[in-house]
């Protein structure tokens, strides 16, 4: 099978974003499955223009890699990539698109309207109905664009991709007619634990090997609930003072929340217990995860995040907000899942810092859990089974006709 991802970004080591992740990775899962896999994608990565060669791929363990010039404003699009596109898609037996809102997603459409090659349209969380009522500008405009551009497309398409069921039913809601499959992220981090030995995250970043640390990775966003995380912190800051705060992500992504987490952080009086980070690569990342005691992510909404996986799959103690879709890791006891309260988070810090033994089956059942259910080969192979689909019904129609 000939299958063709369409992504607005992809960098290697340097994603910036789970949705480019998850291309790269599940395009690799599905090349180990015996399939030839493609990826268009553009020369930007966040809103940098990065140093890539446009005239040929790039290939890495098999996955072709092919790189358009892209421009960012006033609409994020490339031309040369709509072009090759419409006159290469006859060469893929399915196209999958992850690039909602965008004119990507709208290349994909034409394709399929115009050449009939099976598409599908993967939505990676973004069809979250909290997510969609957020910001009264972006509001508005998604209240236009999903019902006269992206619910049509779809229509038209072999089906789309979900990430969870909330999100299934507010396309239901927009009417989307045709089959959506609710699939998850998954991690190529199951049983990697002992791999890494020559950690050199503290040494790096200047942290004692007598401090053990609550990490958090991710964008710097209100919807990530950093000020839940470090009032909590605060709370139990005093009673283990050898527990300090890592927080990586990009302090300049949203400045006026920035500003409100540093009023928190010094009215409480804590700077000295906070390390900022920055951004952080992927060996930097898992060196980093590797080294935390807990991994905190209480974001208020989450498709299915990529970070929790990965903290799951090498055994990082690992605590989620209500809104991370986790119920199924809840149940089984592979995380710890908690509420808005500060009082909440403060007392599951404490629980899981002072008893190893609650560390240890954490440890073990996470490891366990990501194994069993979020390994990228078994995501590929569902993958691969709905493409099939589309493809058998394509060919029965033209034997009709």
């Amino acid at each position: 099978m000939k299958i063709l991802h369409i992504v607005y970004s992809l960098v290697p080591d340097n994603f910036r974003g789970g949705i480019s992740k998850v291309v790269f990775e599940l395009g690799i899962a599905q090349v180990a499955c015996g399939h030839a896999v493609e990826v268009y994608t553009t020369n930007i990565n966040g809103s940098d223009k990065i140093n890539v060669p446009l005239d040929k791929p790039r290939i890495i363990n098999g996955l072709v890699i092919n790189y358009y010039n892209g421009i960012f404003f006033p609409d994020f699009s490339s031309t040369d990539l709509k072009e090759s596109l419409m006159k290469n898609a006859n060469k893929f037996d399915v196209i999958h698109s992850h690039c909602n809102y965008l004119s990507f997603n709208r290349y994909a459409a034409n394709a399929c309207k115009l050449l009939g090659v099976p598409t599908f349209f993967h939505t990676h969380g973004c069809y979250d109905p909290v997510l969609i009522k957020m910001g009264l500008i972006k509001r508005l405009k998604k209240s236009l664009y999903i019902p006269t551009i992206e619910v049509p497309n779809m229509n038209a398409s072999s089906g789309v991709f979900v990430c969870n069921n909330d999100e299934l039913k507010q396309l239901r809601h927009y009417n989307v007619k045709v089959p959506l499959i609710e699939i998850s992220n998954g991690t190529n981090l199951c049983g990697t634990r002992n791999l890494y030995k020559n950690n050199t995250f503290r040494e790096r970043f200047n942290i004692s090997a007598d401090k053990r640390f609550i990490f958090y990775i991710g964008r710097i966003h209100p919807i990530k609930q950093l000020d839940l995380l470090i009032n909590a912190f605060n709370e139990i800051q005093s009673q283990i003072p050898d527990v300090i705060l890592i927080i990586a992500g990009d302090r300049n992504q949203c400045p006026s929340y920035v500003k409100k987490i540093d009023v928190i952080i010094k009215k409480a009086k804590i700077g000295n217990k906070i390390y900022w980070c920055g951004y952080l690569n992927e060996s930097d990342k898992i060196e980093a995860l590797l080294e935390s005691t807990i991994f905190s992510y209480v974001s208020s909404r989450e498709g299915m995040s990529i970070a929790i996986l990965e903290g799951m799959a090498l055994g990082v103690p690992t605590i989620v907000g209500v809104g991370c879709h986790m119920s199924k890791a809840v149940e089984s006891e592979a995380l710890i899942e908690c509420g808005n309260s500060k009082d909440e988070l403060a007392s599951i810090y404490m629980e899981v810092l002072t008893n190893k033994n609650l560390q240890n089956k954490l440890c073990h059942r996470a490891q366990q859990f990501t194994s069993t259910f979020y390994t990228w080969d078994k995501i590929a192979k569902k993958c691969i089974n709905e493409y099939s689909k589309a493809i058998k019904l394509k060919k029965n129609l033209q034997f009709q006709q």
